[in-house]
């Protein structure tokens, strides 16, 4: 991944991550964990009381934002993420490997991992992001 300026959590090395909430740069998980507590990029509520059909997941426990269905579809159409999943054998191992684990916290202990030794799952990231990126700037 490459690295975005220094990290704004503890301003002692290259952040190489962003925040998902308010896409704040930082270097590590236990930057991470630290820039969590205090992240002020809340998502609002809707103030009525009915019941709503979910148009989002939400990753508020594991320190994610919310993908809008827009999100979600423009990741399910991605020629280029739909290939790279489809044609990387090693990517489909590791992320059921992800998927497997029984903790947020093992999940992001064993992603920062993949991020640092497989430059394809970095890869798989970035363009995750920049999908992402582009919805929210739509």
């Amino acid at each position: 991944m490459k690295p975005v300026g220094l990290c704004q959590v503890c301003s002692s090395a290259e952040s190489i991550y962003k925040c998902p909430n308010c896409r704040l740069p930082y270097c590590s998980v236990s930057c991470f964990k630290s820039h969590k507590e205090k992240c002020i990029h809340e998502e609002k509520q809707p103030e009525s009381n009915a019941v709503q059909e979910p148009t989002s997941i939400d990753f508020s426990e594991t320190g994610g934002g919310i993908l809008t269905e827009d999100d979600l579809k423009n990741l399910a159409h991605s020629p280029d993420l739909i290939d790279h999943l489809q044609t990387d054998q090693e990517l489909q191992k590791f992320i059921r490997l992800i998927v497997a684990e029984d903790t947020p916290e093992k999940q992001m202990r064993l992603m920062d991992g993949l991020i640092t030794e497989y430059p394809q799952f970095t890869h798989l990231c970035d363009e995750i992001l920049d999908i992402l990126e582009k919805t929210t700037k739509t």
